[in-house]
């Protein structure tokens, strides 16, 4: 059978596909918002459903966003994936600052504008289309098991307890399937063989009682400066860590990443690496392989935020109550979580931190990594030929987390790869004015298409 006839099939009823899009993204699913994430993923799991598939909403434990659990067992397939997305989003932020509301979906100069458009609803829906197109044209050639995710903005904790305590619903899955977004009009590939872990804490100085007057200050302690103190012990200024035992089992590249990095550093990579951060140069003069091995294999420690007292615009004197700071962690393959937790918490302690708690508030997970020599390696690179897109850069590492590092994980210990279109401009994930092009939007219903089938008959 030729993926050609599928493809028209797509093309044929493109405009359905992309009104499902749409009709999904239309429903808000912010993270904390439990009666919308609900409501989504009870749209999800009639969408999985459709697709000619099982499909239930895995019941919470405590409070959380329900995992939509499904699987699609095709008749003569030998292989079973695992697919993977978010229905969850980040909240809209400004919305003046959206040029159409940002539930509205509206198609803006050939562009679905949308809280959720590129991360990650649309490729959610540009999967299900595919396995839709497939099995009317010619059958699914590979059991599936969909783990889609309401929790991915905020730790991912309801799909962390089904993966650990109910492996057996995975059906010995061999891999985990996360596509990207592609476009033709950027056919240079990418190929990610793995993401670093990430942990999301929250320092807090709370010295309760309420703001006082900062004439107090040669008498009473402030949190502001405790907390500010409290950073500083944790970094210093040439970016090491200081935190004891932090760097202690980090595994070195694995053999050839050096290859791969010099190929990427050859293809522009720190080129595209400003373009994206919208800056000049990097930290320490990095440049070439030592810029990207740096943002690939190094463990970071970073303040996303800071608040307290008063910063109005008149004077108002104050000894603030308290202070807080919000931090991330980002880990390399050999870290743990857990004991990199529990470092931070003795660092605190030993130093005489005493009256700074520390919570966690998002992500406590490792860093993952699969081999390239892998089947899902092979479907991907497949699949990108058979759409006559650019041979694919491998990058061994991101610079991100994903949930790929629990399927990756004992038990289940299945290889991951993702795979996308490189180079492409800004889509505001996370900011006002969010989108996906609906050719991308078809395209990646193309793409995941040609995968399913290279994937079930290499």
């Amino acid at each position: 059978m030729s993926l050609e006839k599928v493809f028209r099939r797509i093309d044929s009823d493109r405009d359905e596909y992309i009104q499902r899009c749409q009709e999904l993204l239309r429903q808000p699913s912010v993270s904390g918002d439990r009666e919308d994430v609900y409501r989504c993923a009870k749209m999800v799991r009639d969408m999985i459903m459709e697709t000619g598939a099982q499909a239930e909403l895995v019941p919470v434990e405590g409070e959380g966003n329900p995992v939509v659990y499904g699987k699609l067992l095709s008749l003569g397939a030998h292989r079973t994936i695992t697919a993977y997305q978010m229905y969850d989003t980040q909240p809209v932020g400004e919305l003046d600052k959206w040029t159409s509301p940002p539930f509205e979906a509206k198609i803006l100069e050939g562009k679905i504008v949308a809280r959720g458009a590129i991360n990650s609803k649309g490729t959610l829906v540009a999967e299900l289309m595919a396995i839709k197109a497939l099995r009317e044209v010619a059958g699914v050639p590979v059991n599936i098991v969909f783990t889609f995710d309401g929790e991915e903005e905020i730790g991912s904790w309801q799909l962390r307890r089904l993966l650990k305590e109910h492996p057996e619903k995975m059906l010995k899955a061999e891999a985990e399937w996360c596509p990207s977004t592609f476009s033709t009009a950027h056919r240079d590939t990418r190929i990610i063989l793995g993401g670093k872990g990430c942990i999301d804490l929250q320092l807090v100085c709370d010295h309760s009682r309420g703001p006082i007057h900062s004439s107090c200050a040669p008498v009473v302690e402030n949190p502001a400066w405790r907390l500010v103190w409290t950073l500083e012990s944790m970094r210093g200024e040439d970016g090491r860590i200081t935190i004891d035992g932090f760097y202690d089992n980090i595994k070195d590249p694995e053999p050839g990443d050096r290859e791969l990095l010099e190929k990427l550093a050859e293809a522009g990579e720190e080129e595209k690496m400003k373009m994206q951060w919208g800056v000049k140069g990097f930290m320490h003069s990095l440049h070439g392989v030592n810029l990207i091995h740096a943002y690939m294999f190094e463990p970071t420690l970073t303040i996303n935020g800071f608040q307290s007292g008063y910063v109005g615009p008149a004077a108002y004197t104050i000894n603030p109550a308290w202070a807080k700071a919000n931090m991330d962690i980002r880990l390399v393959p050999g870290m743990d979580a857990d004991d990199v937790w529990d470092k931070v918490k003795a660092h605190l302690k030993r130093r005489g931190f005493t009256d700074v708690e520390v919570n966690l508030n998002g992500w406590k997970a490792n860093a993952h990594r699969s081999p390239a020599d892998t089947r899902i390696v092979a479907a991907h690179r497949a699949a990108i030929k058979d759409l006559s897109f650019n041979e694919s850069l491998i990058y061994p590492m991101s610079g991100g987390t994903s949930p790929s590092m629990y399927y990756t994980a004992p038990p289940l210990r299945m290889v991951s790869a993702s795979s996308g279109s490189d180079g492409m401009p800004p889509h505001f994930a996370h900011a006002p004015n969010e989108w996906i092009g609906v050719e991308e939007f078809i395209t990646t219903v193309k793409m995941c298409t040609a995968f399913l089938w290279e994937y079930g008959n290499l």
